[in-house]
């Protein structure tokens, strides 16, 4: 289906909300959570990112994986399935199956704003880590 289209179709008969007007509420939510992450930083411009988005809901949207993809699961998994609970609980109560099929999962976002974010290390972080790998080298 067309993306503009699908933006602009009714989810049911019983109410006047889009389904952009849901998933504008659904980015909103995700740009909070981002925003509250000290260490998470959109790596393209926001008004790209919301378009993918837009995308990524209506499963027009390819994923990459790099390198630190393991790591990026390890820390954020639990809290970007709170996220995804979130997102289906609006959905939901907008009448929207949107995020309610069989191969919605939390897994889906995680690899969505792993392919759209970077993890920014501070510098204490990258201390420790090299205290680590010294550490690590004098058992060698």
């Amino acid at each position: 289906m067309n993306i503009i289209k699908w933006l602009y179709q009714k989810p049911n008969h019983w109410d006047d909300i889009t389904n952009k007007e849901i998933s504008d509420k659904l980015f909103s939510v995700l740009i909070d959570w981002i925003n509250e992450q000290d260490n998470l930083l959109i790596t393209i411009d926001i008004e790209s990112f919301k378009i993918i988005f837009y995308l990524f809901l209506n499963n027009h949207q390819t994923i990459s994986y790099y390198s630190d993809y393991e790591y990026f699961n390890l820390k954020f998994s639990d809290d970007i399935v709170d996220l995804f609970l979130v997102f289906k609980d609006i959905t939901k109560n907008h009448g929207s199956m949107l995020l309610h099929c069989k191969n919605d999962n939390s897994n889906n976002l995680l690899d969505f704003i792993h392919n759209y974010c970077e993890v920014i290390e501070d510098e204490e972080e990258e201390d420790d880590n090299y205290n680590e790998e010294k550490f690590m080298n004098l058992w060698e």
